[in-house]
């Protein structure tokens, strides 16, 4: 699948290692027919762009909380590898109303060992899926 790309981020945060390349077995909510996104990152900032047939940008969950407690399926989770820690979590922005937000409801659980990738839709409603991000809010490190 390629080689890994990596945001290491200032103030020595932990870097966020992706695939160059993703595979999506089941696609995307709404872009079911998109099987896989290219990862390209963007500059010095912990911001990808997933391009397909359809293009999107993401950026790493615990940037925009750092208490986010993730959820998966036993489904979705059978579609990633057994190694949790290979599993990077990514919020895919929107704007809606003139605001960037980012999708916290159902981020895209990426397995950087396995190349795979599944948008997981949590089961609750804690988290929103226009989360609004506002600059200089994100996470600290």
């Amino acid at each position: 699948l390629g080689g890994i790309v990596s945001w290491q981020g200032p103030c020595n945060c932990r870097g966020v290692p992706l695939p160059n390349l993703i595979r999506l077995p089941r696609g995307l909510p709404g872009f079911e027919s998109i099987q896989e996104l290219r990862i390209t990152p963007h500059g010095v900032l912990p911001l990808f762009h997933l391009e397909g047939p359809a293009s999107f940008w993401a950026v790493p969950v615990e940037r925009l909380d750092q208490a986010y407690e993730a959820e998966i399926s036993d489904e979705d989770a059978a579609l990633l590898g057994p190694d949790r820690s290979n599993w990077r979590w990514l919020a895919i922005l929107s704007m809606q109303d003139d605001e960037l937000t980012a999708n916290l409801l159902a981020p895209l659980v990426i397995d950087v060992a396995m190349g795979t990738a599944v948008q997981v839709v949590r089961s609750d409603q804690r988290y929103s899926h226009a989360h609004v991000v506002r600059p200089g809010k994100g996470a600290q490190c």
